[in-house]
Parts: C-alpha cells; structure tokens; sequence
C-alpha cells in the first residue's frame, strides 16, 4: 500500500531571468504551475501552493485543483516556503515539486515516498548521484520543519545544506532518469532549458508496427511464451513480463530495430532489462515506453538529415 502524502509545491520564485512570472510559462502546451498541480493532485488530496503573500500566482492555474496558499512567515528563498508549508500540511509525509521542474513524474515521487517508508528515522528522502544531493523533487517528514527553522535562524539559506542535516535516505539520480527521461531534473531557469525541455518531450507515442520488410515467421510475444513456457517454473517467474510491460517492451524492440540493425534490438531489450531490476512492472512498462519515443524521435531527425544531404 501506498503511504498517505501531503504535496507542497514551490512556487515563489521572482522569475527574473525568464522576463515574466515563471508560473505561467507553458511547458507542452500548460502553464508549468498547472502541470505540477496536476502532478500533486495525483499523489495527494492535500495540496499546498508555497508562495509569498506579495505575490501569490493567478488562481485560473490551479486548473481545478483544490489548493491552499500558504504564505511565507520570512524572508529566506526556499526554506522559508518550507518552513511554513511543513507546519500546514496535514500528513507526515509529503512530497515537495518545484514549479520549474515541468519534467518530474508520478514515478518519481512514489520512489522517494517507499524510500522514506524503508527509512522511518530518515526526515527526507532525496535523489542523489556522485556529487551530491539533488533538493527536489523530494519527500519530507513534517519534524523536517524544526531543523529547516534553525538553518533560518542562523541565516543558512543554502537548501542543500539544510537537506544534509535531515539524515536523508538517497535515490540514485539514475532511478529518477530512467523513471522521467533525461531532462527529469532540469530547472527551467531561463529560454534555453525552456527550449530543451521542450525538445526533449515526447509528444505521444503509440504502436508500431513493423515494416512489410521486417516481417516474422514469430513475433515477441510468441517467442516470450515460449521461452517462459519451455523453461521451467523458475524461468517463468524470471522473465514473464506483465501484459503492460510486454506491450511496452514491443514497442521499445520494434523501435530500435527500426532504427539500426534487427540484431540490436535483442541486446537492447537486454540492457534496459538489467538497468531497470529495481524498477516495479509498472514502471519498467513507462522507461520502456519513453526509451522508445526517443528511439523514434531520435531516428527521425537522422533520417531528415540524410534525406536533406
């Protein structure tokens, strides 16, 4: 079962180097504050918009989602919306968004959320790679708030350095990269991650099909019933994906077939098989689906460039 979370989303910053209220600024077609909302109303019913009292965000963004503006107490970036928003929340856990990390998904949150259920004295659970902490997206515990006051009071306004005192519990960056592609950790801090991100997202995918002159005498979906069939119970437990996984590994193989040699496509399936062995089913089925939109996308400008040569 799924802990009980409170969301907390981050949304006071200035904006001054995008030239206009960053809330409002559309990523895929939505203001970057409606995509986090939506994102918070997926793991939570209590939400709660961080901003300051000067400057609260225009309520047509909320998009539906039923809100609480919470306003900072002090002055203090950050860790003054989380000082206040920590003390309003209803549940233990909860989970805080950026508003400009349109890239975050739902994947990512429940990882931190288990993490900091397996580590209940751990305050925060964070993503982490070989530099240090990444501060958000995270989960915090609410007595977090007591030791975020102190770092205010001593004038640390560092997030980081508050983030280190709460004895987190650490993701691999990795884990969250392979959950939300790789702009899953951008800040859209200016146009130039605007544009990347941008690029970067995939615009739907759907079945592909393969061409007249790939045809099989069996396709993968036999050639996994077999396998698993033919090799035992052990086996079977092993390898037998989900229908969803399945389907999405399809999809993942057919792409990069398309895309070189049909001879890659096993290896391929290979290797996201062995970097996704601490993924659920579920979410191995949503890295398999966004490996093969970048596949597709990414072999389809090379093919607009060769044609143009």
């Amino acid at each position: 079962m799924r802990p009980v979370l409170s969301a907390i989303v981050l949304a006071g910053g200035s904006s001054r180097r995008m030239g206009g209220d960053k809330r409002s600024i559309e990523v895929d077609g939505r203001p970057m504050l409606t995509g986090a909302l939506r994102l918070a109303a997926q793991v939570s019913e209590d939400v709660v918009v961080s901003c300051r009292a000067e400057g609260p965000p225009d309520s047509r963004l909320f998009d539906g989602v039923p809100v609480r503006l919470v306003f900072d107490d002090r002055d203090g970036g950050p860790l003054a919306g989380l000082e206040a928003s920590l003390d309003a929340v209803a549940n233990d856990l909860a989970v805080v968004l950026a508003v400009d990390m349109p890239a975050v998904t739902e994947p990512m949150v429940w990882r931190l959320a288990e993490a900091a259920v397996d580590r209940p004295e751990a305050s925060a659970s964070l993503f982490a790679d070989e530099s240090g902490l990444v501060p958000f997206p995270a989960v915090l515990r609410r007595q977090a708030r007591v030791v975020i006051s102190a770092q205010l009071d001593r004038a640390c306004l560092r997030v980081a350095d508050a983030l280190l005192k709460l004895n987190p519990v650490t993701v691999p960056e990795t884990t969250g990269t392979l959950l939300a592609g790789p702009m899953a950790f951008l800040n859209v801090n200016g146009p130039q991650d605007l544009a990347s991100v941008a690029h970067a997202s995939p615009a739907g995918r759907g079945t592909t099909e393969p061409r007249a002159d790939e045809e099989r005498t069996m396709d993968l979906e036999q050639c996994l019933a077999v396998a698993c069939g033919s090799s035992g119970p052990i086996a079977t437990k092993a390898v037998a994906p989900t229908a969803e996984e399945t389907a999405a590994l399809l999809d993942f193989t057919r792409a990069v077939a398309h895309a070189g040699e049909r001879k890659d496509a096993p290896l391929a399936a290979y290797a996201m098989g062995m970097a996704m062995a601490d993924l659920t089913p579920s979410e191995r089925a949503d890295v398999l689906r966004r490996s093969a939109a970048a596949v597709d996308e990414a072999a389809a400008v090379d093919e607009a460039g060769t044609s143009s040569r």
